[in-house]
């Protein structure tokens, strides 16, 4: 399957993996899901979302921040910060701690956050597919 910017699934999934792992080596104590459309497998050729789990935002932002250019960061809190490699394909990242204010308003977004799962090159495409 080609998506609107002729990525293949394959490509779309190599992105994520790449993604992950440099959120992962600038932030080792983060816990990273992919969100959003590209979770459903309905990537349009527009974004990748990714949330990252941390123990402390500002920590972990300062961290990333060496790797992807801060997003909104006038808005952002102890609880929620944000990243966006420009791409193509666009990447937003959402670092929040569990159990605040920043993880409550991701999960009560319910076609996004609250479907995140750990993603698994291997097996989300078959997965999908089934």
């Amino acid at each position: 399957m080609e998506t609107q910017q002729g990525l293949s699934q394959e490509d779309v999934d190599a992105l994520v993996a790449l993604h992950m792992r440099r959120i992962a080596e600038a932030v080792p104590d983060a816990s990273v899901s992919l969100s959003g459309s590209t979770l459903l497998g309905r990537f349009g050729g527009h974004d990748i979302d990714l949330v990252a789990l941390v123990p402390n935002v500002a920590d972990a932002a300062d961290r990333l921040a060496t790797v992807y250019p801060p997003l909104y960061q006038e808005e952002w809190r102890d609880d929620w910060a944000a990243f966006r490699h420009a791409g193509p394909p666009q990447v937003d990242i959402v670092l929040t701690k569990r159990g605040t204010r920043g993880d409550a308003h991701l999960a009560g977004r319910g076609n996004s956050y609250s479907l995140t799962r750990r993603f698994r090159p291997n097996t989300w495409a078959s997965k999908r597919q089934a």
